[in-house]
C-alpha cells in the first residue's frame, strides 16, 4: 500500500478545492472557454509558457 506524504494529502486537498472553486464558477458563467484558459495561462506562467 503507497503512503502520501503530508505534503501530497495536502496538495490532493488544494487540487480538491480547486475543482469546486472552478465547478462553482462555471456553474454562474458558464464553462471557460480557450480563450479565457490561454489568457490564464499566459497571466501566470508567462506567454512563452501559451507558445509552446
Amino acid at each position: 500500500m503507497r503512503q502520501t506524504s503530508p505534503a501530497g494529502t495536502q496538495r490532493q486537498s488544494e487540487r480538491h478545492g480547486l475543482r469546486e472553486l472552478i465547478a462553482a464558477n462555471e456553474d454562474l458563467h458558464g464553462p471557460l472557454t480557450a480563450e479565457e484558459i490561454r489568457a490564464a495561462e499566459a497571466k501566470m506562467f508567462g506567454d512563452a509558457y501559451t507558445q509552446a
